[in-house]
């Protein structure tokens, strides 16, 4: 019953999204929506370490008297990477998008960040207790009762860490003025976490490509509300100098590679969907074997892996053709003439002798 009454309001929500931009709100287009999928395929994530962490910052309730247009809303976010400087020592590295809410079109961002070095393991480990749990309260009471049953960050979850990110968040936006807004307008979440590095480590780009895969498809949460103004970039990057950027490198490989390669994409892509319980899409059912294909959450090793089988099964397959052709050559080279007054026969091929041609037989009378 709770989780109909969710997805009653769920439906709700983005019909009053739906509504907003047929009013005029201007969204995100769907050309910059395409760029923040190229960026997030092309983005160093190897430079956020081992212990990279999900930030949202939200705001209060009243949030138009603290964040009334999108240039406010720009200048919280640079005033947040300035805060996380001076409270770290370190200049932030991660990637950050702007969304609004469904219902009421409130603003907050969404953050994957590095984690500070200086950040305490035991900060850490709470916070992977808290996801844990955060992730447990929502598969048992859904999405929105869970969040609420999931304590906030602070105190026993993570430390002096998550105080100094409440009291950053609470300075910009409203001077540390709203208690609850203080105690509440930050969650954190930490990216998957295995005991073996080398399996942590894949994971952790898996989780992160599909994490931000969805970002990129949550269109009416790029929705502005009424009188927002300009928002400008909907999404960006933390250390753009330091080189977290999109990094593009163009390999050339040969045609019978690229097509096992493709083959292998796409049984990847299929098998990832099936994992999700995601349907296929249509254009996803009627895009050809030759047309390319994009996947995320490949990093250089596993590129390295993919290109090394599609390369082997390549090769086997020129192995096979090239021996098909030799057979051709040598076993059937005769050209066939019709007897005198014959007008059909069958007819029987027999191998080349050792030195000689090949000969065809045709049955006697």
């Amino acid at each position: 019953m709770a989780d109909y009454f969710e997805s009653k309001e769920l439906e709700a929500a983005r019909e009053a999204a739906r509504e907003r931009l047929g009013r005029g709100a201007k969204g995100m287009s769907e050309r910059s929506r395409r760029e923040m999928w190229r960026w997030v395929l092309s983005l160093p994530f190897e430079m956020l370490g081992d212990r990279p962490l999900w930030i949202t910052l939200t705001y209060p309730g009243d949030w138009r008297k603290w964040v009334p247009d999108g240039p406010t809303l720009e200048r919280h976010r640079r005033a947040f990477g300035e805060a996380w400087y001076r409270a770290f020592g370190e200049r932030p590295i991660g990637f950050w998008s702007k969304e609004f809410q469904l219902a009421e079109g409130r603003p907050h961002m969404h953050l994957l960040m590095k984690g500070p070095d200086r950040m305490p393991d035991l900060d850490y480990r709470t916070f992977q207790i808290l996801t844990r749990l955060g992730n447990e309260n929502v598969r048992k009471h859904g999405k929105r009762q869970g969040r609420w049953w999931t304590p906030p960050i602070g105190g026993g979850y993570g430390g002096q860490t998550a105080t100094e990110l409440l009291r950053m968040w609470s300075n910009i936006t409203t001077d540390a003025t709203m208690a609850n807004h203080a105690r509440r307008g930050v969650n954190v979440r930490t990216v998957f976490y295995a005991d073996n590095d080398e399996v942590a480590q894949r994971m952790r780009r898996s989780a992160i490509a599909a994490y931000m895969a969805g970002e990129a498809a949550k269109t009416g949460q790029k929705v502005p509300p009424d009188g927002f103004g300009t928002v400008g970039r909907y999404f960006g990057t933390f250390g753009y100098r330091a080189g977290f950027k999109p990094t593009v490198d163009l390999l050339e490989v040969e045609a019978d590679v690229w097509v096992q390669m493709n083959r292998r994409m796409t049984r990847l892509d299929a098998m990832r969907k099936v994992a999700r319980r995601r349907q296929l899409s249509e254009d996803a059912k009627r895009r050809k074997h030759w047309q390319g294909l994009t996947v995320g959450g490949i990093g250089p090793a596993e590129y390295g892996k993919l290109y090394a089988r599609s390369h082997a099964a390549a090769e086997r397959k020129r192995a096979r053709r090239t021996a098909v052709a030799v057979g051709d050559s040598r076993n059937r080279t005769a050209t066939s003439t019709p007897c005198p007054g014959q007008v059909e026969s069958s007819l029987t091929w027999r191998p080349a002798a050792a030195g000689g041609k090949a000969a065809l037989a045709m049955p006697q009378r």
